[in-house]
């Protein structure tokens, strides 16, 4: 199952995606999906590329641990996106963009589920 956390966001800002959980259930209510993977891709970046993107994880949704951050150092990756890998180890994950001298451009952030 996929989920986007964003989709072609605009980069002309830094913001913060809403929760995300590591677990969910299909539309059934009967099959337990749970995050394996996070896939970030972005395009058309202008401006001056010193960007980055956080990942970040929380077990309560206010306080929250920076997992890992990735550098937008280029105006385009979708043909060598960025892929973390992740092992539940909270309940809820999100991430946040920075866009520093980032003028515009766009990010999609796909959060990978698997059946359980």
């Amino acid at each position: 199952m996929l989920k986007y956390m964003c989709k072609s966001s605009s980069m002309e800002d830094s913001f913060v995606s809403k929760w995300f959980g590591m677990t969910d259930k299909d539309i059934s209510g009967k099959s337990v999906y749970s995050a394996v993977s996070l896939q970030l891709s972005w395009h058309e970046v202008t401006g001056f590329p010193n960007g980055k993107i956080c990942i970040e994880f929380s077990n309560d949704r206010h306080s929250y641990s920076t997992g890992a951050e990735i550098n937008v150092d280029n105006t385009n990756n979708q043909n060598n996106a960025e892929i973390a890998l992740l092992n539940r180890v909270s309940n809820y994950c999100r991430i946040r963009f920075v866009n520093n001298d980032i003028t515009n451009g766009n990010l999609d952030a796909i959060l990978y589920l698997e059946k359980k």
